[in-house]
């Protein structure tokens, strides 16, 4: 809750009456600083006054609902104008209120108004998740090299074979490559390889793609609606009789064979491991792998996506929480996000949600998520977190020297392969390591 009135008196009187009604109260006194604090976030409601010495709280009312249209706005106001009440509400004002204020009526308009804005929210956020749930739309030099593969491949319905480590959000983009395609009106099945015996799995496949060959029966989505996308997870797990099966779908001259098999039916399969090596194994089968391999997409792991890409997936990871239980922590503290980025992230972009999920959860009486509660959370996902060392560094340059450092450890001191994944030139590189005074890792 901000209250904003240029009178210290009325601020403290009405501030203090919303405390000890249950809201947490900040305070403003100029149209200035209640922009700045709204800006900054964690502002779900605002009570504020018309006339104000550095600007009209009426236009203030319309700047901040451009800025964030879910916000609850209360006018106060000496006396009711007719127009300036229209105009008011017509920008999205919950109520024009007259001073001095009575706090059950306030208090019913902020309560009315908050229903509103954590339903806006909760659609918002739904919205996001669904669009990108894991980051993926985030401006690293990483995922929009991503990007322009995706936009390429959106356009064709050519196999595809996703390469990523898990957590990565392999799922997500096969979804967004289904979405653009020429086939986004037709169904999206997915058949999860790694979780299921290979029976399983052959009877799963058989189920999405036909309606004979032993499908059950009202099965073979994609055959109904004359083919779709069907994605397989896990592609390196499959068992020698069901990569024959898939071969069906993906060679024509064997799809041309078997009735069973819809004629527009795009593949595109997932996998953490290298295929080449386990087509080397014995373990798949060539054909499978020279069918998929032919258009590759990589996708980087969340530690190759730089600290900017790290905080902004924790700082909507803890706004998600704050708007789902209407409590808890605001954000994370510049020396939390400090241990964020400079972790390794086995398990990516789901290990940091289930590990700001848990601090969330130990923090729910604090302003923000702290190093006290992200510490235990880490440990508990599987990641160890550095100790303490007093007065720690916070300011950019110290998180990028330790991410800059973490890279060169990761590639032996190859340079142009940290740079590639930094998303820099050798030439940058070699600026930042001698900026920063970092050792070079490799052997003398």
């Amino acid at each position: 809750m901000l209250v904003v009135d240029d009178e210290p008196v009325i601020v403290r009187v009405v501030g203090g009456q919303l405390v000890a009604r249950g809201y947490e109260v900040s305070e403003a006194t100029t149209t200035a600083a209640a922009l700045e604090r709204v800006t900054a976030g964690g502002v779900d409601a605002i009570v504020l006054d018309v006339v104000m010495p550095d600007g009209s709280g009426l236009e203030l009312l319309e700047q901040l609902l451009q800025l964030d249209r879910s916000l609850t706005i209360v006018l106060l106001t000496g006396a009711i104008e007719t127009a300036q009440t229209v105009r008011a509400l017509r920008a999205g004002a919950e109520d024009v209120l007259t001073k001095p204020v009575d706090l059950d009526v306030l208090s019913a308009a902020i309560d009315r108004g908050l229903a509103r804005t954590l339903l806006m929210r909760s659609k918002r956020l739904a919205d996001i998740e669904v669009r990108d749930p894991y980051g993926l739309l985030d401006d690293s030099a990483a995922m929009r090299r991503v990007r322009r593969t995706v936009d390429a491949l959106q356009r064709s319905t050519s196999p595809v074979l996703i390469i990523g480590e898990r957590g990565t959000g392999k799922g997500a983009v096969a979804q967004l490559l289904h979405q653009g395609s020429p086939l986004a009106a037709k169904p999206f099945a997915t058949v999860a390889c790694g979780a299921r015996s290979a029976t399983e799995v052959e009877r799963a496949l058989l189920s999405a793609v036909s309606l004979e060959a032993g499908a059950s029966a009202g099965s073979g989505i994609l055959a109904k609606a004359g083919g779709g996308t069907l994605f397989l997870s896990d592609i390196e797990v499959l068992a020698p009789s069901t990569q024959s099966l898939l071969l069906a779908l993906l060679d024509e001259r064997v799809r041309a064979r078997h009735s069973w098999v819809p004629s527009h039916v795009r593949v595109i399969a997932s996998t953490t491991r290298d295929l080449g090596e386990e087509v080397r194994a014995g373990r798949l089968r060539p054909e499978v792998h020279q069918h998929l391999g032919v258009v590759p997409l990589m996708l980087p792991a969340l530690r190759d996506r730089g600290p900017d890409a790290i905080a902004a997936l924790a700082k909507r990871i803890v706004h998600r929480q704050r708007v789902e239980i209407a409590e808890g922590p605001f954000g994370v503290t510049d020396a939390a996000m400090q241990l964020l980025v400079a972790a390794d992230w086995p398990g990516n972009a789901h290990q940091l949600r289930l590990v700001l999920e848990d601090a969330f959860a130990r923090a729910v009486d604090a302003e923000a998520i702290a190093p006290q509660h992200l510490r235990g959370a880490m440990e508990r996902h599987g990641l160890g977190t550095p100790e303490p060392t007093g007065a720690e560094d916070l300011t950019l340059e110290a998180v990028e020297r330790a991410h800059i450092a973490m890279i060169l450890r990761r590639t032996g001191g190859n340079r142009s392969e940290a740079a590639r994944l930094l998303g820099i030139t050798r030439t940058t590189l070699y600026k930042k390591i001698a900026d920063y005074g970092l050792e070079d890792p490799r052997p003398a």
